[in-house]
């Protein structure tokens, strides 16, 4: 979800995806997220302390506004703003992001791994079909 916020603004729209924990690798980035190892004090921000926020959360709590703007750019006013960042607050966002993976893996589970298995099953019959294996059936 963090990457997906991002990727809605300008400077992070077209960048480049590296999974790594490589710290070499890391220190080239102009911006990391979830990488469990690191912590830097000053992105984390100033809420209620009990509050834990996942890469997710930080990535929200510091661009969420610039994401509601970038995607809803019709919005009237700084209050307007407020209100819908905070009434989209970060849980909420989960909840939309969870239903859309859960659809997606049953996707996968009832459809695309269905169809795999019909055409990898004929694949590897296709020499009983004709001799050249170029024929599946």
């Amino acid at each position: 979800m963090a990457i997906a916020m991002l990727k809605q603004l300008p400077e992070y729209k077209n960048a480049f995806i590296l999974r790594t924990r490589d710290m070499k690798k890391l220190e080239t980035c102009n911006i990391f997220v979830d990488v469990g190892t690191l912590t830097i004090k000053d992105f984390h921000p100033n809420l209620e302390p009990a509050m834990k926020l996942s890469s997710a959360g930080l990535i929200y709590a510091h661009f969420g506004k610039r994401f509601i703007t970038e995607i809803a750019r019709n919005l009237n006013s700084d209050e307007d703003l407020e209100a819908v960042f905070k009434r989209q607050y970060f849980l909420k966002a989960v909840a939309l992001v969870s239903d859309e993976l859960v659809a997606n893996v049953r996707r996968l589970v009832d459809d695309w791994l269905l169809a795999k298995t019909i055409v990898m099953d004929a694949l590897k019959s296709r020499f009983s079909v004709h001799h050249s294996g170029m024929i599946v059936k």
